[in-house]
């Protein structure tokens, strides 16, 4: 799904990271296609601790390989980021097909979703996944 979009975008709340970042690298990786593919990652974090989960390192590796990323300030000093507005951003602004794949809370995969349904509406060209977590 992913490798065959012309925009690639991949969020994750908390410790859905799991999910999505070995995505991200997956795609990082395949610099051959770099320059024709978009690739973004978005991490909602509850608190800095949680920046810990990966090394920065590893970040900054992602953003040297061409891989927008981005990690909102901590729900817990700034409230719920708006999700639904980046999505909606990432939707309008992109050209070709755009896949995303959401892992993390209820809440932020139903927004991710119904952002990305009104997106569909508009003649974006898309495909969404969702991993949800276990309860």
């Amino acid at each position: 799904m992913l490798r065959g979009s012309h925009t690639a975008a991949l969020v994750a709340g908390g410790s859905g990271i799991a999910v999505v970042f070995p995505l991200a690298w997956d795609l990082a990786q395949r610099s051959a296609t770099a320059a024709r593919r978009k690739v973004m990652l978005y991490w909602v974090i509850h608190s800095r601790a949680q920046r810990s989960w990966i090394p920065e390192e590893r970040l900054d590796e992602l953003r040297r390989r061409g891989v927008h990323v981005t990690i909102p300030e901590p729900t817990a000093e700034a409230g719920r980021p708006d999700v639904p507005a980046y999505v909606a951003g990432l939707a309008s602004a992109a050209s070709g097909t755009v896949g995303i794949v959401v892992s993390g809370p209820d809440g932020l995969s139903r927004s991710v979703r119904n952002t990305y349904a009104q997106a569909l509406r508009r003649a974006v060209d898309g495909r969404l996944r969702v991993e949800q977590f276990a309860r």
